[in-house]
């Protein structure tokens, strides 16, 4: 891969340490071709393309110090009694739903309860943790034809939390310099055309194992300023973001959860943004395995009928199977079978039992 004439040697120095041969995982070496111009390659020159492994391990450091900005904002919004109870789930990667709805209650008291136990729904689902920045719940205006017509409120997932579930299932390798921004060929590949009017990117990720590869696309509008521009933001990192959440979900798509917006978490607090318009194509979200889990283990326990439950599914929210229920569903039906069957009627006595005994 070629370099402009004026890249630097210390921009150089950080390719070289930051990915390997995307062929073979060598070491990358700094070149000069017979026309002096520099490219990166490995010791076998044969060799196409440069490649960076995302590693687990680095992601949850990060957001553990994320974590320690999200706890000093819930002492200075809800007071140091409050931070202290939270104390305890800080770094904590597998949360109850339980301890997850503490946190959303906490965080977020204002927030509808289906919401806020879906959050928790999901913290439990995926091992995601709100005070480590990787799930929040976000109020956000709902617009038609340039006019607020409404707020709601949406669950927001920082971009590394989905690098975390990912990364999960094995190392990804990120290919070609990726996320980056897309050339005019690349567009027209895409799309058909050049799209003028956006910042648009690319993001080439592989399964290091399988040698599975996928593409994501994103864009930003050239005309709308993202959020948080006053603290490093930009358009490019959130057209970034988005490509690269897309190339997740597609080299992912069995692991990923769906439907759910994809945010730079080091610029969300309690002021940010998000716009919604009304004639955007909601998204189901179907529950999880682990959340169906949940309802089977939490119907056996409470001593339901399977033709009850099966029932309540059918009546209650008009689906054949558990399969089928979104999240707020099976959030909805987790608390009903939380509180037990209802009790058994008693039997009118027989006809022997109610002649006379005397």
């Amino acid at each position: 891969m070629y370099y402009p004439e004026d890249t630097s040697d210390k921009s150089l120095k950080k390719l070289i340490r930051d990915n390997v041969c995307a062929i073979c995982g060598r070491q990358l070496y700094a070149y000069l071709d017979k026309d002096k111009k520099v490219y990166l390659g490995c010791s076998n020159q044969t060799h196409e393309g440069i490649a960076r492994e995302y590693i687990p391990s680095q992601i949850e450091e990060n957001s553990y110090k994320g974590g320690i900005r999200r706890m000093e904002q819930v002492r200075q919004e809800h007071g140091p009694d409050k931070t202290r109870a939270l104390a305890k789930y800080q770094a904590v990667t597998s949360l109850t739903q339980k301890d997850a709805m503490e946190i959303m209650e906490t965080i977020w008291p204002d927030a509808p309860s289906a919401d806020k136990k879906a959050a928790a729904l999901l913290c439990a689902g995926y091992n995601l943790n709100p005070l480590m920045n990787h799930v929040f719940l976000i109020k956000f205006n709902k617009k038609k034809d340039g006019r607020i017509i409404g707020a709601d409120w949406a669950r927001v997932l920082g971009i590394k939390a989905k690098r975390l579930i990912s990364s999960r299932q094995g190392a990804i390798q990120y290919l070609d310099m990726s996320p980056r921004i897309m050339t005019d060929e690349e567009q027209i590949k895409a799309w058909g055309k050049v799209d003028n009017a956006n910042v648009c990117f690319i993001t080439h990720l592989r399964d290091a194992k399988s040698g599975a590869e996928a593409y994501g696309f994103g864009k930003w509008p050239l005309n709308s300023e993202p959020y948080g521009t006053d603290k490093g933001n930009t358009k490019e990192n959130m057209a970034g973001i988005r490509s690269e959440s897309q190339g997740l979900d597609r080299l992912r798509p069995g692991e990923m959860p769906t439907g759910i917006t994809i945010a730079d978490e080091q610029y969300v607090d309690t002021d940010y943004k998000i716009e919604v318009s009304e004639e955007a194509e909601p998204v189901i979200e179907l529950a999880t395995k682990e959340m169906l889990n949940d309802l089977y283990r939490v119907a056996q326990d409470k001593g339901w009928e399977i033709n009850a439950v099966t029932a309540i599914i059918i009546n209650d929210y008009g689906k054949a199977t558990s399969k089928e229920l979104t999240i707020p569903e099976a959030s909805d039906l987790l608390a009903k079978l939380e509180g037990g069957p209802p009790p058994v009627a008693e039997q009118p006595p027989s006809e022997i039992e109610q002649e006379p005994l005397f």
